[in-house]
């Protein structure tokens, strides 16, 4: 990973299958580009598919529901597992939720009925990332000594 660089994450609450997931959008940065014993930094946006609240039957959970997109600024959990996507080729993180607010919510035009088996959030975090993927080639190993797939616990601060 380089700094200045613009990465996605697919983030899962769990290790269930079932567990829920985001894809994560954020930009390597330092305050001071000059400092080198400053630790670099990583602000993020993450976006999602959930079921719309208003007007849910017994069944949507499973199919039928109406989906939405939802994206914000993204606070780290302690505690999520993480899948390295690759580089997103968008050069400054003011414009990564602009951006990719409307591939996501193209997506969500094109099918807003949720289905476990073939419209869920993970199916919706892959297809955006393929909208919005940069150079990096998925399933590239990211250069961070971490493996591909990993628990992350942050520290606080």
């Amino acid at each position: 990973m380089q700094l200045d660089k613009t990465y996605a994450f697919r983030q899962r609450d769990t290790a269930k299958v079932t567990a829920h997931t985001r894809l994560v959008v954020g930009h390597i940065f330092k305050e001071d580009p000059n400092d080198d014993t400053q630790k670099w930094d990583f602000e993020a946006y993450s976006f999602h598919m959930v079921l719309a609240r208003e007007g849910r039957r017994p069944l949507d959970d499973l199919y039928g529901g109406r989906c939405e997109q939802v994206s914000g600024s993204w606070d780290c959990r302690d505690s999520a597992l993480y899948k390295f996507k690759g580089e997103v080729g968008i050069q400054y993180f003011e414009e990564i939720d602009e951006q990719i607010q409307g591939e996501a919510q193209a997506l969500i035009d094109q099918n807003n009925c949720y289905s476990l088996l073939t419209n869920n959030c993970k199916q919706f975090a892959s297809k955006l990332f393929k909208r919005i993927e940069g150079t990096t080639p998925a399933g590239s190993q990211p250069a961070i000594g971490q493996p591909f797939d990993m628990q992350v616990q942050f520290a606080a601060e």
